[in-house]
């Protein structure tokens, strides 16, 4: 048991410093996926708008028209998907038509410009993949000292809640990328272990 553990912590110690041998990394976005997300987010905010005018118009030409339950559950997830429709929609067009790379690593530094972060790895005191139902949409770093970013959830990876991010944190989406999110995170993970940091389960 012991050998077998052994030879998989070699074999992805190998993997990672494959990766790192690539650096420095200049990242760019995947047009065809945002577009896609941007789309799929297009015909949900359509969706909902209809699911808002509709009931209101029924409630103005005579209240008795309407049910009950659609006004206290239909209406509620229309209105959700009215809200975060346009700030995704709109976050999805601007990555994905940006030219220019939105994260560079090297073996100093990483920049991610979609949040304005630009920390030297011997700042970072830990790292953290982050999940969601559809696998590894980004990592969390931890400074070592605080850090003011650009505080938006509307990007897969970021937190769903801007203000629960710690003073200390940094999340960095690895989705809708031209390097596998897996690369990128091994990759990170490596510079930051270089650098006297560690990696959290």
């Amino acid at each position: 048991m012991s050998n077998k553990s052994s030879i998989f912590t070699f074999d992805r110690f190998d993997y990672t410093r494959m990766a790192a041998k690539q650096l420095p990394l200049a990242v760019h976005t995947r047009c065809a996926p945002l577009l896609g997300l941007a789309f799929l987010f297009l015909i949900n905010t359509i969706i909902g708008l209809f699911g808002v005018v509709v009931p209101v118009w029924i409630i103005s030409i005579g209240p008795e028209n309407i049910i009950l339950y659609q006004t206290l559950l239909i209406l509620p997830v229309c209105l959700y998907a009215l809200v975060i429709g346009p700030p995704i929609i709109w976050t999805a067009m601007s990555d994905a038509a940006n030219a220019a790379p939105v994260l560079k690593i090297t073996e100093l530094d990483i920049k991610d410009f979609r949040i304005g972060l630009n920390a030297q790895w011997k700042d970072v005191k830990s790292t953290k993949r982050t999940y969601s139902r559809s696998g590894l949409t980004g990592i969390r770093l931890d400074l070592r000292h605080n850090i003011h970013l650009k505080e938006y959830s509307f990007r897969v990876g970021s937190p769903i809640w801007p203000f629960r991010r710690r003073p200390t944190e940094a999340y960095v989406p690895l989705t809708f990328l031209d390097t596998s999110p897996s690369t990128l995170a091994s990759t990170i993970e490596n510079l930051v272990v270089d650098h006297g940091g560690e990696i959290q389960s």
